[in-house]
C-alpha cells in the first residue's frame, strides 16, 4: 500500500508529513502471512465501541451516536435503538445474543452487540520517508518503534512488494539496489538483502508462486532498458537489455512469463522466464495496444493483462500460446466523461478493475 501518512507515533521518534512525503505498507498476518493473527482479549476492548468516552462510568457519545440503552457503556449509531441496525450492524441476533462476523466480538458484560477485535500482535507498519532517507517499522497497536533504517531512500515510484513470508522489496535509489527486509515475524526487522541493478528502477513484480521477482529501469541510453530478474530461492540474478520507453512489468502464466509494457511502440511483450534466465531476450509474442500506455496489471486467475492508454483501458487475454485479441473499455461511458487513467489496480479477488 503507498499513500500519505499523518503519523505521531508515541516514541522518541517524531515525523513531520508537512515537511516529508511518507510512503506506507501494512503488514498484516491475515492477508500476508507475516504474523500470528490471534483471537482479540475482550479487557482490550476500546471503550465505548470506539464511538465516545467514559466519564463517572459511562458514555458521552461522540456526534451521531448515543448511548446503547441497554448498555450505558456503549454507544451505538443513533436510531439504531429500535434494532433496525443489529449487532452494531456487525453480525445477526440469535436469540437474545449476537452471533458476530469475523473480525468482530462482543464487548465486556454486553453480547448484544458486536465491536471489531483489537489488533492482532505481530503486525507491522512500514514507513518510508525518502526525503530524509529513512525507513522506519512500527509495531501496530503499541506503534512501538521496532526499527529505523538510515541512509536509504525508498524509491516512490516503484513503491513497496509485500512477500507473504514477511519480507519486503523495495528499490533503494540512493544505492540503487534493490533492498529486501525481513519485517515479519517476532524477530527484530532487518534488511536481508542487497542487490545492485542498472538504472532507476521504475517497477518491481513478482511471480504468483513467489519465485522470481523482476525489476525494470529505463537507462540512460535512449531506447532501452534493463530487466533484472531474481530467483528469490538463492537470489541469483540475470540482466538483460530490452528496447523499451517507460518500461512496465509483471510475471505470470504458464510456463512463466515475463510481460513486458512498453510505450516505444505501444505494445505488450512476453518472454518466456525459462529463457531470459539463460540470457536468451526473444519474445514469444507480442500485440499492439492504445497509444500512451502508463500502468499495468495482471489478473492471473482471469488470463488477462491490462493498461491504461489513450484510448480506454486495454484489456487483453493471453494463453500458453500467445496473446488474443485486445479488448477496449472507453472512459467515457453513459454520456458522462472519464477523464483519462494511469492506473490499472485490481480487488483483492481479481473480479474487478478500478
Amino acid at each position: 500500500m503507498r499513500s500519505q501518512l499523518k503519523l505521531t507515533p508515541p516514541t522518541t521518534k517524531e515525523l513531520n508529513p508537512m515537511k516529508h512525503q511518507l510512503f506506507s505498507f501494512l503488514a498484516t498476518g491475515l492477508a500476508l502471512g507475516l504474523g500470528a493473527c490471534t483471537g482479540g482479549d475482550p479487557g482490550t476492548t476500546e471503550e465505548c465501541g470506539g464511538n465516545g468516552h467514559l466519564h463517572d462510568g459511562h458514555c458521552h457519545c461522540e456526534e451521531g451516536f448515543e448511548v446503547d440503552p441497554d448498555d450505558d457503556q456503549m454507544c451505538i449509531a443513533e436510531g439504531d435503538t429500535d434494532g433496525a441496525e443489529e449487532c452494531g450492524g456487525h453480525g445477526t441476533m440469535h436469540g437474545d445474543h449476537c452471533d458476530c462476523d469475523e473480525g468482530y466480538e462482543h464487548p465486556p458484560n454486553n453480547d448484544r452487540t458486536c465491536v471489531a477485535e483489537p489488533m492482532a500482535t505481530g503486525e507491522r507498519l512500514v514507513v518510508a520517508d525518502p526525503a530524509a532517507s529513512r525507513m522506519y517499522v512500527f509495531e501496530l497497536g503499541t506503534w512501538e518503534l521496532l526499527a529505523e533504517f538510515e541512509d536509504l531512500q525508498m524509491n516512490d515510484h516503484a513503491g513497496f512488494l509485500p512477500l507473504s513470508d514477511g519480507r519486503l522489496v523495495f528499490h533503494d535509489a540512493s544505492s540503487n539496489s534493490l533492498g529486501i527486509a525481513s519485517i515479519g515475524g517476532d524477530e527484530t526487522p532487518a534488511l536481508a538483502a542487497s542487490m545492485p541493478v542498472a538504472g532507476q528502477v521504475a517497477h518491481i513484480a513478482v511471480s504468483p508462486g513467489e519465485d522470481y521477482l523482476v525489476a525494470s529501469a529505463s537507462l540512460e541510453t535512449e531506447g532501452e532498458g534493463a530487466f533484472t530478474l531474481i530467483e528469490l530461492d538463492g537470489l541469483a540474478a540475470t540482466e538483460v537489455l530490452l528496447p523499451t520507453g517507460e518500461p512496465g512489468v509483471a510475471l505470470g502464466g504458464d510456463p512463466l512469463m515475463l510481460f513486458h509494457r512498453n510505450n516505444a511502440p505501444a505494445q505488450f511483450e512476453m518472454y518466456p522466464v525459462a529463457e531470459l534466465a539463460d540470457g536468451t531476450a526473444t519474445p514469444a509474442d507480442t500485440v499492439t495496444i492504445g497509444e500512451g500506455p502508463h500502468g499495468e496489471v495482471i489478473a492471473h486467475g482471469h488470463g488477462k493483462i491490462v493498461s491504461a492508454a489513450d484510448d480506454g483501458i486495454n484489456v487483453v487475454p493471453f494463453d500458453e500460446s500467445g496473446f488474443g485479441s485486445v479488448v477496449k473499455v472507453p472512459y467515457d461511458v453513459d454520456g458522462m466523461s472519464g477523464g483519462r487513467a494511469f492506473y490499472a489496480r485490481l480487488s483483492g479477488d481479481g473480479r474487478y478493475l478500478y
